[in-house]
């Protein structure tokens, strides 16, 4: 599920999207996840940034609860 949550203005809209009320294994990418009071605390966190090349970005991120530990480099492909 994905939520941009950039247009959001009263907690009542955040309310209705029930972004928590979902089944615990559905994977959500929340943009603006500032807007959000209740801190998630298993989450990853992605940050991306412009690249020294045009057309590219780096991405950063930043685990914490059960993804503490996690590292994108063990990742099997």
């Amino acid at each position: 599920m994905h939520y941009d949550l950039y247009r959001i203005k009263k907690k009542e809209e955040l309310n209705q999207l029930s972004i928590f009320n979902e089944n615990e294994r559905t994977v959500k990418i929340i943009e603006w996840p500032e807007l959000i009071k209740n801190i998630v605390v298993d989450r990853l966190e992605l940050y991306f940034s412009y690249s020294i090349r045009e057309n590219e970005r780096e991405l950063f991120i930043k685990g914490t609860g059960k993804w503490k530990q996690f590292k994108l480099d063990e990742l099997q492909t």
